[in-house]
Parts: C-alpha cells; structure tokens; sequence
C-alpha cells in the first residue's frame, strides 16, 4: 500500500499530533517517513503557524524523528525553504517519491479560512497524491 509518508511540520500540537499518527501508520504499513519543516520566506501574519516555545527547525524534526524511532519507524527529515510551503510540500512529497502525505490541519475560523485559506487546503487542492488530514 504506502511506503513512504511525508510528514510537514510546523511546530504546532496539530502537527506534533500528525507525526505520531503518522508514525503509527508508518509502523502498521511498514513504511518509512520524511518529517519536513518548510521555513516560509514570506507569510501573511493569519497564516503563521503556532509555534511551541522554542520550536526551532531542527526542535520540530527531532521530535519526529523521536516519535518515528520510538515507533520502530525510518525516519529521514527535511528542512527547506520557500514563498508559498504548500507548493515546497507537494514539490517535496514528488521529488522524494513519497506516496502518502499526512498533516495536521489547524481549526481557523470560517473568516480567516474564507481569506486566507490554509496550508492544507491548497496541498488537497494542488497535490496528486493521496493526503490523510490529522485534527
């Protein structure tokens, strides 16, 4: 079935919750994950993510990479940079052939999602492959 999944994280509690289920169903398939973070070079305010305190880059894919050990998982990571992360995220799961995308999706209000959308809305809408949304 899948063999190897891509996990985008962003340091939020949503994408920390994404790597562990995605580690879970890493384990189950017999898979193996590549935790990206994509550093944006320019973000509207609305769409910046939440951070947990001191959530640096390599903090968000050292967690993965712990969660995916700990799940008896492969775990590669990521670290890339670009204006728009949902593009850098499809780009990604292409370049590195992954055949399954799971991410976390974070609860906006209908006001801000109607304005700004959000990073998972335009990977659903951009990307070929399959994605399982984490709340």
């Amino acid at each position: 079935m899948y063999k190897h999944l891509l996990l985008p994280m962003d340091g939020s509690p949503s994408s920390e919750s994404a790597a562990r289920s995605g580690a879970r169903l890493a384990r189950e398939l017999n898979a193996k994950i590549t935790a990206l973070h994509v550093e944006a070079t320019a973000r509207p305010r609305a769409e910046a993510p939440l951070p947990r305190a001191g959530a640096a880059p390599h903090g968000m894919l050292d967690y993965a990479r712990r969660v995916a050990q700990a799940a008896g998982v492969e775990c590669d990571v990521v670290c890339e940079r670009g204006d728009h992360p949902y593009q850098v995220i499809v780009d990604c799961a292409q370049r590195l052939g992954c055949d399954l995308i799971v991410m976390a999706s974070h609860r906006r209000g209908t006001l801000e999602a109607l304005l700004f959308g959000s990073q998972t809305q335009h990977v659903l809408a951009r990307c070929g492959l399959p994605v399982l949304v984490v709340s």
